[in-house]
């Protein structure tokens, strides 16, 4: 028998080493595989329960929108029934309106003062557009009061005639 030379006790050694380490690197493998798995099953777990979750909740998102469109709705056919309503009662009040203006306007007095505020605006207006400034500008005082005196007088006289009139040719 011979006995090992210090290199070939080395290599043994060596080999020894080696061997150990690949046995650790095997170890680690599998342990880490092991963990690996383990995530992923974990990770496949979590994404099922958020799926499921986000199902439950889109469901009840939906019929929460369901509840609001039909309150929405409501609504709508609400206003629209209370707008309609509005639309017939404003157009049965106008044409009781207009009939009674029309009735009025039978009046002489009643049509008379009509056409005269009718002129008297036009001719204040056309006033203002030929002179393109204020009516009273540039007058003296004395103009003004006489101006404002007539218009006064003008407006009792009216009264009075309207006053006395009205009634005599008012038709029933």
């Amino acid at each position: 028998m011979s006995a090992a030379t210090p290199t070939q006790q080395q290599q043994k050694a060596d080999k020894k080493q080696q061997e150990i380490r690949e046995e650790e690197l095997r170890d680690l493998h599998a342990k880490t595989h092991e963990k690996a798995t383990k995530i992923s099953k974990d990770t496949k777990n979590f994404a099922r329960e958020v799926n499921e979750k986000a199902s439950k909740k889109f469901e009840e998102g939906e019929s929460y929108l369901k509840k609001i469109y039909s309150i929405i709705g409501k609504y709508a056919s609400a206003t629209s029934q209370y707008l309609s309503a509005s639309v017939v009662d404003g157009s049965v009040l106008l044409k009781e309106k207009t009939n009674v203006l029309l009735q009025e306007f039978k009046n002489p007095v009643v049509s008379g003062h009509f056409i005269l505020g009718v002129s008297i605006l036009t001719a204040i207006l056309h006033g203002y557009a030929e002179h393109h400034a204020r009516y009273l500008k540039g007058k003296s005082d004395k103009e003004i009061l006489l101006i404002t005196g007539g218009s006064l007088l003008a407006l009792v006289a009216d009264g009075v005639l309207v006053k006395n009139l009205y009634p005599k040719y008012k038709r029933e």
